[in-house]
C-alpha cells in the first residue's frame, strides 16, 4: 500500500544486501499490517531504513 525508505549509505557492484522486514503493528479490522524495513549490506551496516504499510491476509 505504502512505503518509506531512507538511504544511508551507498550499495555498490558486488555488494551482497539483506532486506528485512518486521510486522510491528496489525490493524485486523482493517486488514492492515505495519512493517518496518531495513537493508543490510555484507558487513553488517545498515544502508537502508524504512516503512511499509501492506494488506494483510489474516
Amino acid at each position: 500500500m505504502g512505503q518509506t525508505l531512507k538511504f544511508l549509505l551507498p550499495v555498490k557492484i558486488g555488494d551482497t544486501i539483506t532486506a528485512t522486514g518486521e510486522i510491528t503493528k496489525v490493524v485486523p479490522e482493517k486488514k492492515i499490517a505495519y512493517m518496518k524495513t531495513t537493508v543490510v549490506n555484507q558487513r553488517g551496516e545498515l544502508v537502508i531504513d524504512g516503512e511499509a504499510t501492506v494488506m494483510a491476509t489474516k
